[in-house]
């Protein structure tokens, strides 16, 4: 009883610590995604005040 409790404990160990590095991994993915959505909303905003500036 006693080792497959250890081994059971060491399986959840693991299961979790995958848990977590799955979680960190879609978190920074997450943070990239962000990252390049502001850039491309930045962009589309200067496109369209940039031909203002101009004409101003």
């Amino acid at each position: 009883m006693r080792s497959r409790k250890i081994d059971w404990k060491s399986k959840d160990l693991g299961g979790q610590m995958e848990k977590e590095f799955f979680k960190s991994m879609t978190f920074w993915g997450a943070v990239l995604l962000g990252l390049e959505g502001v850039l491309i909303v930045l962009q589309k905003d200067y496109a369209v005040i940039e031909p203002i500036v101009i004409t101003s």
